[in-house]
Formats: C-alpha cells, sequence, structure tokens
C-alpha cells in the first residue's frame, strides 16, 4: 500500500522534467538526448509490465501445482487453502516488478 502513495510523488517529480524535455523538443531538438526521461519512463513501463505478467504466470502455476500435489497426497484442505490464497499470491507478485521500479524512481529523481 506505500507504494500507492509514491507513486504521485513520483510523478510531481517527473513533471519537470518531462517538461524541460517537451519544451526541448519544440526549440528543435529532436535527437534521442533530448528526451532521456521520457525513455526512460517508457521503457521501465514496458520492462515492469513484462516482468510482472511472467511472474504473475509463475505464481499461478506453482501454485497449481502445489494444491495438486497436496490434493493427490489427501490434504484436500490444504489444497483448498492454497487455491484460496492463490489469487493473491498472484496480484502480488505482478506487483512486485512495478514497485519495485516505482521505489528505485523515487530514489532517483529526488537526488
Amino acid at each position: 500500500m506505500k507504494s500507492f502513495f509514491l507513486a504521485p510523488m513520483v510523478v510531481a517529480l517527473r513533471l519537470p522534467r518531462l517538461a524541460l524535455e517537451a519544451q526541448q523538443m519544440m526549440l528543435g531538438r529532436t535527437d534521442r538526448s533530448a528526451r532521456p526521461e521520457a525513455e526512460r519512463m517508457l521503457t521501465e513501463k514496458i520492462s515492469a509490465f513484462h516482468e510482472g505478467v511472467s511472474a504473475s504466470t509463475l505464481a499461478a502455476v506453482h501454485g497449481t501445482m502445489q494444491s495438486g500435489v497436496k490434493a493427490m497426497c489427501g490434504d484436500f484442505l490444504g489444497a483448498s487453502n492454497q487455491l484460496a490464497q492463490l489469487p493473491l499470491k498472484v496480484g502480488q507478485a505482478a506487483l512486485h516488478p512495478a514497485n519495485t521500479t516505482l521505489r528505485a524512481n523515487m530514489r532517483r529523481l529526488r537526488k
């Protein structure tokens, strides 16, 4: 939940840099060095999305297989508990890369 409050701060810290890049673009600087923050923002979002999808898929497969093994061993209560906790674990796994990137951006942009 802490990262929920960090996101607006990161946006607020990025806005002046993005405005400067937009101003440089309007003045005719169209090379890649004129927009490092915008490119970094986009590549970080794409990377965090892909990492989140991979992590959530892995968590879903791992949790499903664990519950299957428990059910085959006769631990039906443990299997049902494992399946009940699976959506939370998958969601946490999906958000972890984005939260890591968010905290790193907060540290970098505050300097």
